[in-house]
């Protein structure tokens, strides 16, 4: 067993939300005489989830706070000595002097169990729902990551958002299904008004112990972005991820209750244009007034 106050170079594998936030932790929470290292396959941080300019601002807090990042890089072979790791080796050739490694890649979907099941599964391997969690299999219902599912609250299928409050909303989605079916048919089929899943996702990272981003809605292109505010020094700005002239995503530091009000405008299905925060941080606030 290694004692974290035993060790002083330590290397974490990914650029994860669990391995940026443990990065945080471990450069301003521990004394200056660790080393920390982020080896990653990407190029630039959680740009897959904020976009190229936000991920390139959150690797330069880290920096500033000590941690080294190595990037498009792959761990090749762990080095030991009495059994005990002292470095790595990556795809690119360095060397990493390390006695503590954590590992936070992020996970696989395990679906071996219904692979060859009469259950009907996407081409990426997922199990494909309805708006009510239901399966294509009868009195079968599948919730959290596993599953793709609408989006109603901006008219998407098959949609897979792997944050914690999605896999916690798809639980008491499944839940009201059966509570509803038992209750039809313990009473009569006009009991049953069965309700469809129906939230805006969310989610929100402390970094640095100092910083959070909060973020709401939707998008699979984060580079399609208009951001205010400041990246390179207070990192207090709000960034809207806008989809056909539409904002169908926010992420905001420093500017609470911005994304709490902009995800009820989007539970609400009011829709904000390009148009209205383009110029305007604030333009989106007249809808408020329309829910």
């Amino acid at each position: 067993t290694v004692k974290l106050s035993d060790t002083k170079n330590i290397v974490i594998i990914g650029d994860s939300f669990i391995a940026l936030e443990l990065c945080g932790w471990l450069t301003t929470g521990l004394n200056e005489k660790k080393s920390i290292s982020v080896v990653m396959r990407s190029k630039i941080p959680m740009a897959r989830i904020f976009g190229k300019r936000i991920g390139r601002a959150l690797q330069k807090i880290h920096e500033n706070n000590g941690a080294k990042f190595y990037s498009q890089a792959n761990v090749i072979k762990l080095i030991n000595e009495n059994n005990y790791v002292k470095s790595i080796q990556l795809s690119t050739g360095e060397l990493i002097s390390c006695d503590l490694i954590i590992v936070a890649i992020g996970s696989e979907i395990c679906n071996e169990l219904y692979k060859n099941s009469p259950i009907e599964m996407t081409h990426d391997g997922f199990i494909k729902v309805n708006q009510r969690l239901e399966t294509s299999m009868e009195h079968v219902l599948a919730v959290g990551d596993i599953s793709k599912y609408p989006l109603k609250v901006f008219d998407l299928d098959n949609i897979n958002c792997q944050h914690w409050q999605m896999a916690c909303s798809t639980g008491h989605q499944a839940a009201d299904t059966i509570l509803h079916y038992y209750l039809g048919q313990k009473q009569d089929d006009s009991y049953s008004l069965k309700t469809d899943f129906y939230t805006v996702p969310i989610f929100w990272t402390t970094q640095n112990n100092k910083i959070t981003i909060r973020y709401a809605g939707y998008t699979n292109d984060p580079e399609n972005v208009i951001i205010h505010g400041d990246l390179d020094n207070e990192f207090k700005f709000i960034a809207y991820y806008i989809i056909d002239d539409y904002v169908r995503a926010v992420a905001q530091s420093k500017y609470e209750p911005l994304s709490s009000e902009i995800a009820e405008i989007f539970y609400y299905k009011q829709d904000i244009r390009r148009e209205d925060i383009e110029n305007d941080m604030y333009g989106y606030r007249k809808y408020l007034n329309k829910i």
